[in-house]
């Protein structure tokens, strides 16, 4: 069995520790037109970047498919998306119309935080039974059980 250190507040400890970012998804309304796709990609991205705030990495793409077919692929425009379709199913389709189905653009800001940057836990070899009280979380150890610090300041907990 393995207690990460900061058990108690491991959820915390990834919000801060995750990048802020967005994913919008928008209905393209004409899937043979693909005229005006960079000026409405562009527009999502700005409210993409609104969302996450600050100075955010922003992807846009396109889910595309051929005329008639029930599945999508994301690329990164229209006139990718052979090349995709052939890589993922071992064939094209030459000539045959290409439909945008959706606008995907996502924005991302890094996170605040590395795990590095939080001070290390610190903790010594426990011999059960055993409770033992840390600031964030109460640990048992169960007689005939033995907690090592592992990697990373997780406890490494054996029988």
């Amino acid at each position: 069995m393995i207690v990460p250190p900061r058990a108690g507040v491991l959820s915390a400890v990834g919000l801060v520790c995750s990048p802020r970012q967005r994913e919008l998804v928008r209905s393209w309304p004409e899937p043979l037109e693909h005229a005006g796709l960079a000026a409405a990609l562009d527009r999502v991205a700005a409210e993409a970047v609104a969302l996450v705030g600050g100075h955010a990495e922003v992807e846009r793409l396109v889910d595309c498919r051929y005329a008639g077919q029930s599945h999508e692929l994301t690329v990164a425009g229209p006139d990718e998306f052979p090349a995709e379709h052939e890589r993922r199913n071992g064939f094209v389709r030459p000539g045959a119309p290409v439909e945008v189905v959706a606008l995907r653009v996502r924005a991302r800001r890094p996170a605040p935080l590395s795990p590095s940057d939080l001070p290390p836990v610190a903790r010594s070899s426990v011999l059960g039974p055993e409770v033992v009280a840390e600031p964030d979380c109460t640990v048992w150890v169960p007689d005939g059980w033995r907690a090592e610090p592992g990697p990373l300041g997780a406890w490494v907990l054996t029988r």
